[in-house]
């Protein structure tokens, strides 16, 4: 009889539904340089496209030398100018690419991090379920914080809503529907729930590993006023990914509150605070 030699670990088999990495240990120092390293990417996507945009536009470009010290009426015109429908398509695009093209071949590289372990699986049907209902969470809890931020702190001009709710006729929404409920979903929610809450999951108890990639989710986006807003909305992905350990009930999700805070927008523009 062939002798077997069982190992003293005992082998631990993941929940169904449960992506390996929750249980792996990425080293730390690896993981922080993937993050920069992505990070950096995605802001020179943004900036290369910006840039050509700027280039080719006389307006865009003389309005460019009087922004910075212009007044936030002038600072939103600028912005509203620049970032036209389908600016923001390309600039989602480049950069959304760059961040998860960055992300698997250097996770790839360093930590051997793979789709699957990224929870990129197929969905099944409770997985699908249980991200509607995280899309739902998501919609009521980022408005109440941003009642309650502006109960406490007062009404603020949120950009990039003011931005969206500007663009008019059905291209523009289509573009801006792919850009922030398909391209941006798929991206977000590979770095920040399938990279970045599984590193701090590693370590950490639950609910610090949600809060801290929350906060960072929320902080990423470059809006301070948005930031605690989509601060909760980020915990709230986080446990969504957790129960289910496939990332596409975080798309779905994502993509829900997304599509619907921006079609109420294009519907109702006098409702986006100026």
């Amino acid at each position: 009889m062939e002798n077997v030699t069982l190992s003293e670990e005992p082998i631990i088999i993941p929940p169904a539904g449960e992506p390996p990495a929750f249980t792996a240990h990425w080293g730390g120092w690896r993981v922080f340089g993937i993050f920069v390293l992505c990070a950096v990417v995605f802001v020179i996507g943004q900036f290369v496209v910006a840039l050509l945009v700027i280039k080719n536009s006389p307006y865009l470009t003389k309005m460019l030398f009087h922004v910075r010290l212009g007044s936030p009426a002038e600072q939103l015109a600028f912005y509203k100018a620049l970032l036209t429908a389908p600016v923001i398509f390309w600039t989602e695009f480049v950069s959304d690419a760059g961040l998860v093209g960055c992300l698997l071949l250097v996770g790839k590289f360093a930590l051997d991090i793979t789709p699957r372990a990224l929870g990129l699986r197929v969905p099944q049907l409770g997985a699908v379920g249980i991200g509607v209902l995280g899309g739902l969470a998501c919609l009521v809890l980022g408005e109440a914080m941003g009642l309650i931020q502006s109960r406490l702190l007062g009404e603020h001009p949120q950009v990039t809503a003011v931005i969206l709710a500007s663009h008019r006729g059905a291209m523009s929404f289509a573009l801006d529907l792919l850009a922030v409920s398909v391209i941006a979903p798929i991206a977000e929610e590979i770095f920040f729930r399938g990279f970045l809450f599984t590193a701090f999951l590693q370590r950490l108890p639950l609910s610090l590993s949600a809060i801290l990639s929350g906060v960072i989710f929320g902080l990423g986006h470059g809006d301070l006023w948005n930031a605690l807003p989509l601060a909760a909305i980020g915990v709230v992905l986080a446990y969504v990914y957790r129960r289910t350990g496939n990332l596409w009930s975080n798309v779905i999700a994502h993509s829900m509150n997304n599509g619907i805070t921006l079609a109420l927008a294009f519907a109702f523009p006098e409702l986006v605070k100026h």
